[in-house]
Order: structure tokens, then sequence, then C-alpha cells
């Protein structure tokens, strides 16, 4: 009767155990794909990178006194009111695009300056609007009291909040920090997109943003 030597039959089956593991990781690690930076996943950011300012302003008109017969002894008048208003800055992602380089892994980010998106006015009726003191001249031998006063009505008030818009956006646009802060917010999460990848990639990404214009 032949020995069965069972030392070597038990290292020939740790062998192929320890090979059979092998092949197995090997395997596994080859399932494992690179994610690809996607500009399309970048540009679906712009409602997070979008920043809102909230405005409480004051509005300070004046009525000219009016011309004609109907109008003699009038005066111009100042009134102001306060109002506020909702203002939204941001990016055009979809003017976004960017060069990626596999071999050193680095994105170049070209993006353009931030805008206004939108500005939302609003008046409560209920403000009260303050009105100068009335310094029409009295007309000798009239008795209506209306005659010679420049009253501010409603549409006159109506006139001057039109004009907030115009006001609103003059202000944003001679204060550049708004704009900037906008501008830095996307990057911010344009940035955090990348770490992200990078984690799930396991490499780190250089990124670089280059402005454009529209």
């Amino acid at each position: 009767m032949k020995k069965i030597n069972f030392r070597k039959i038990c290292i020939v089956a740790l062998s192929m155990i320890m090979l059979c593991m092998t092949a197995c990781g090997e395997k596994k690690e080859d399932k494992k794909e690179t994610v690809k930076p996607d500009i399309m996943q970048v540009r679906s950011l712009s409602n997070l990178a979008t920043l809102e300012c909230y405005y409480h302003n004051v509005s300070k008109s004046v009525k000219s006194a009016g011309s004609g017969p109907a109008h003699i002894g009038e005066a111009d008048r100042k009134f102001w009111f306060e109002y506020s208003g909702k203002v939204k800055l941001g990016i055009d992602m979809s003017l976004v695009t960017m060069d990626f380089s596999e071999e050193d892994k680095k994105v170049v980010v070209h993006m353009p300056k931030a805008k206004i998106i939108s500005i939302d006015p609003v008046f409560d009726e209920s403000t009260n609007v303050i009105v100068s003191s009335d310094n029409a001249l009295p007309i000798i031998g009239i008795v209506d009291k209306s005659a010679g006063v420049n009253d501010i009505k409603s549409e006159d008030v109506a006139k001057a909040f039109n004009n907030s818009e115009a006001s609103i956006r003059e202000q944003i646009e001679n204060d550049s920090s708004l704009l900037l802060s906008a501008e830095e917010r996307a990057e911010k999460l344009i940035k955090n997109y990348f770490d992200q990848l990078g984690n799930i990639n396991g490499v780190t990404y250089d990124i670089v943003f280059e402005t454009i214009e529209e």
C-alpha cells in the first residue's frame, strides 16, 4: 500500500487557495472604474451657487409742480417711503466649460463673472409715505383750498417705486464685494465637487479657475 504524503497535499491545497484569493482580488480591482469629471454635474450646481441678498431701502423722490393755469401756485414736493427687495446673484453655469488632463489630474474651469440674476422689490401698501410740507403760494380770490396744492397721489408713489429696481441694481454694481462673494461661492461648490470625486477615485485634482467674457 502506497503511503500518502499529507504534508505535500496540504501545501499544494494551501497554494491553490492563495492563488484563488489573489485572482479574486485582482478581479475585484478590475471592476473598480474611475469616475471621470462630468461638466454636466458641474453645471447642475447652478441653483446651489445662487447667492440671495435682502435689501431695505428708502426711496426718495420729487414731484415737480405742474404747468398751466390749473397748477398756478404749486411748488415742488419731496416724498419718500421704505421698501424691501430680494436680489439673486450668481454665475451662468451653462457657460462654464473645463479642460481636464488625465495625466497630471489638472482641471481648468472656465467661468464667467457673477451677475445679477433677478431683482424683486417689494412695497408694502401699508407703509407710510412721508411728504414734505406744502410750500404752495396762496392764490387770492380762490376759495377752493385744493388749488395750488401739489398733492402726492398713489400713482406718484407707484411711479417712484418702479424706479426702485434700477436703484438696487446701481447699488450692487457699485459694490463689487457682493458679486465677488457670488463668484467665490460658485468656486467653492465646484472645488467641493472635485474633492468628493477625488475621494472616490483616490486622487487629488489640481483646480484652476479662469474668467471668461460673455
